[in-house]
Order: C-alpha cells, then structure tokens, then sequence
C-alpha cells in the first residue's frame, strides 16, 4: 500500500490518495474521487500497444520516424496540450518548441488566457490552498462547478465544518450550488455589470448602481458588505466568467475589485483553471500562454491561440501532448486541424478521438513516472513512481524524435 500519493488527473493534484498495487494493477483504497478511479481503471485496462499510424497500430520505431520525418519537413508547427503532465514533460515540449522554430500554446482555454492577460495588466492578490483551509471565512465560486471539475476542492477546504460561508455566484444552478450556504443566480454574461457595481458599493455603500444582473440592489448590498466584512475572503473563479469577446477584461475588472477590498480586509482570488505548462514555459522563456520561437528567440504572441493561428494559416502540422487537448478544441477547429499532419502524445488510459497521422503511447508522470507537478494554486508538489511500464516517457521519446533529425530544423 502507498500513501499519501499525489494525483496528477486535475489541478487540484490531491496528495493524500492511499493505493494499492497488485501485480501491476492500480486499485485505488482512499480519498480518489471518481474521476481519478476512472482514470487509474482506464490504466489498468490499456491496450498494450505502442503505436499508431493513421489509425493503425504499428511498430514504436515506425511511429519514430514518420514523426521524426514530419517535424523536419514542417515551417510551422504548433505544440499544445500538456494539461496533466509533469514538468520533465513540459521541458521536453518546450525544447522541442524551440528546436524546431515552432509555437507552444500552453494556455490552451479561454479561462486560462484570460487570466494570464489579466494578470500582467494589474496584477492579483493571491494564495495558496493551504491558507484558505486554514483563515478564509468567506468562499466564493463564481462561474464555476468545482464539485464536477475539481471533485475534491471544496471537501479538502473544510466547507461543511460550519467555519466558513460558501457563497456561488452563476447563471444556472450547479451541484456546487446546490450545496451552497447561499446561491446567487445572475442573469447571463452580466458578470463585468455585476463586478462593476460591486466595485461602486465597496468605494461607496450609498451608491445605487443601475444594472441588469437579476439581483436587486438590497441583494447588491448584501453582498458587498459580505466582501468588506469578512475577515479573510477567497474567490475561485471559472469559465462561466470568462464569456463574450472580451473575457480577458472581465477578469481584470474582477481582480481590480479584489485589489480594493484589500484596503478593508484581506482577499484573494484564484482561477479554477488547470495544471499546464505555464509555470515552466515562464521560467524557461521569460513569458506563459502563447510563446513562438519562430524567429529563433521566444517571443510571446498574446492574442493568438492554438484555433486562431490554426485559421489565419500559421500551422502546417500539430504536436499534442494528452488527448484531453483534442476534447477542448471546437468543432471547427478540429477540423481544421484534420487536414494537417498531425502527432498525438497519448498518456496510457487516455483515447484519442482523432486520427491522428502518428500516435505514440506514452508513461503517465505520477503513474509509471516520478516528476513534479504545479497545482492550479501554483504550489510544486511532487509525483511518485507507483509502477512500472515499458513505455517511455514523453521526455524520452522526444528524445528519440530528435536523434533521428540529420541536421537542425528549420536550419
């Protein structure tokens, strides 16, 4: 039995899992919500195949060499995904962004673009988990479902002890609201009105700002008297925030809001979003989300993401790292992104529903690799080996994709 086992299937990397393994199969014993026991059944269940080509399994050095031989002919190909993985594996994309004169879009959702221009314009009063468990007496989820994306959230923060106010904010009922201590139902893409009257109220609790958000004022006061008054506030927002055109703006109206009530208590604020790359793309290059190395330096390209260069023709073949990527692309760009070349990084247990030019079947970190992983808090927190598998991990066969290149690319 192994405790106190990290899980890398959500950002929420849940450290405290208890699991057993028995001739090579996960069973999972204590604390693993039900989307990590699919995961580690999805594991245990893994066809023991080591590659794919158009859909087709083949030999893993086949795979090898028709990737190797697609990068080499590519001018501009783009890396996303990473959702999930460890840092290792995020190094090794990076550098292989960055050998071949490619993009990487490690931001990947709007929510998580969002944030980041979000950030660098004003900056954000922030925390880690640990700290909210132990002085937020105050919660606030905004235009999120932490009880289906992030299972776990809300158990591990101690909101049923009777210490702390669980408020959710969001246009439709969810199965976080409904175990709520408050639910405040808004009307639909009124989030910025809303945080622009909540700003008014905080400045000046006499103010009667007119906004159509299916709150009355008397409810408006209410809620900015819970900011004010609380001794220690947090809030988690989602993609239900970040809609309409200009989603980055409605976050930088939310942060400005926590930057003020930090003159009258002490607030924090945290995208519900997921455990990319963002961490590690900025420390290796200076800049996170959207970064290109197609001039030879890494360069940040900040409103452009995966579907954007897709359509405007900067693409012409298609790294993914984990197939979850493929699941958040839309329709129309999946396919666009049909017609390129196209290689798929496939953690063990994983699916992919696209026919991929070439899939490779690779270790899963913190399953059949030790390596550290960021938690949507931004805390490191390391992952352990668990069991073995024969198949290498993505740092490995990039690794091996690069070997096979006769000279530099794009050089």
């Amino acid at each position: 039995m192994m405790f106190d086992v990290a899980c890398p299937f959500c950002s929420c990397v849940c450290d405290d899992l208890s699991i057993d393994v028995v001739e090579g199969q996960l069973i999972p014993q204590q604390h693993v919500c039900a989307r990590a026991a699919q995961a580690y059944a999805a594991i245990n269940r893994a066809p023991h195949i080591d590659a794919w080509q158009d859909g087709k399994p083949c030999e893993f050095e086949t795979a090898l060499q028709t990737a190797a031989k697609l990068l080499q002919n590519s001018r501009a190909p783009l890396l996303l995904g990473m959702h999930g993985m460890g840092t290792n594996s995020h190094r090794a994309a990076i550098q292989l962004a960055e050998r071949l004169g490619g993009t990487i879009d490690a931001a990947g959702s709007t929510l998580s673009r969002a944030t980041l221009r979000a950030f660098q314009q004003v900056g954000l009063s922030t925390c880690s988990l640990g700290e909210v468990k132990q002085r937020a007496d105050l919660i606030i989820i905004w235009g999120a479902d932490p009880m289906t994306t992030h299972t776990r959230l809300l158990e591990r923060l101690d909101v049923k002890t009777g210490q702390r106010h669980l408020l959710v904010i969001d246009s439709h009922t969810t199965a976080t609201s409904a175990m709520a201590d408050e639910f405040l139902q808004i009307k639909s893409d009124s989030d910025f009105e809303l945080i622009l009257a909540l700003r008014q109220l905080v400045r000046d609790e006499s103010a009667t700002p007119d906004v159509d958000c299916e709150l009355s004022l008397a409810q408006l006061q209410s809620l900015s008297n819970k900011l004010k008054s609380c001794r220690y506030g947090t809030l988690f927002f989602g993609p239900g925030l970040a809609r309409g055109s200009t989603p980055h703006l409605t976050v930088e109206m939310l942060y400005r809001l926590v930057s003020e009530l930090n003159g009258y208590t002490r607030f924090t604020a945290r995208a519900l979003g997921k455990s990319g790359a963002d961490n590690v793309l900025a420390w290796q290059t200076g800049y996170a989300g959207t970064v290109t190395f197609r001039h030879g330096y890494p360069e940040p390209l900040t409103d452009d993401s995966a579907e954007s260069l897709r359509a405007n023709g900067d693409v012409d073949c298609c790294i993914i790292f984990g197939t979850n990527a493929i699941n958040e692309l839309s329709e129309a760009a999946l396919k666009a992104f049909s017609s390129l070349p196209t290689i798929v990084f496939q953690p063990i247990g994983e699916t992919c529903s696209i026919t991929a030019t070439v899939q490779i079947a690779v270790a899963v970190d913190g399953v059949h690799a030790s390596d550290t992983i960021y938690r949507f808090d931004d805390i490191p927190l390391p992952l352990r080996q668990l069991t073995t598998t024969d198949k290498p991990t993505v740092a490995a066969v990039v690794e091996n994709i690069v070997k096979k290149f006769p000279v530099a690319a794009n050089g």
